[in-house]
C-alpha cells in the first residue's frame, strides 16, 4: 500500500525531472524491497547476536539512509552528495509518516470490522 505513496513522494521531489511516474514506481519498488531485505538481516542479528535495539535502531535508520542516497545519486543524477543525502533523509521522512497514517488507517478498520462482527 505504500509503495504509491512513496512514488508519488518522489514524483514531488524530483518535480524538475519531468519523469514518468513508473520510473518513479520502480524506483520505489527497488527501495522498499532493499527495506525488506534490510529488516531481515536486523532480524536475524537481533536473534544471533545483537539483542540491543539501540545498536540494530541506527543500523536500519543510517543504512537505510546511506543506500537511499547512493540510490538517488546514481538514479535521479543528483549535482552532490549533500543534495542528495538531504533528498534521501526527505524521502525517508516522508516514508515514515506515510506509513504510520496507512498503518493507523489499517488498524481502525480491522477494529471496526471486528466490532462489526461481534454485534
Amino acid at each position: 500500500l505504500t509503495t504509491p505513496l512513496l512514488a508519488m513522494s518522489l514524483n514531488i521531489i524530483h518535480r524538475n525531472r519531468r519523469l514518468p511516474g513508473i520510473n518513479h514506481f520502480i524506483f520505489s519498488l527497488h527501495y522498499t524491497t532493499f527495506l525488506a531485505v534490510l529488516m531481515i538481516f536486523i532480524y536475524v542479528l537481533y536473534m544471533t547476536i545483537l539483542s540491543s535495539i539501540d545498536a540494530l535502531k541506527w543500523i536500519v535508520i543510517l543504512g537505510s539512509t546511506a543506500y537511499l542516497a547512493i540510490a538517488l545519486r546514481r538514479v535521479y543524477d543528483s549535482a552532490t552528495w549533500l543534495r542528495a543525502i538531504i533528498k534521501a533523509m526527505l524521502v525517508n521522512v516522508t516514508y515514515l509518516i506515510t506509513c504510520i497514517i496507512v498503518f493507523t488507517i489499517a488498524f481502525i478498520i480491522a477494529c471496526i470490522s471486528v466490532a462489526w462482527t461481534m454485534v
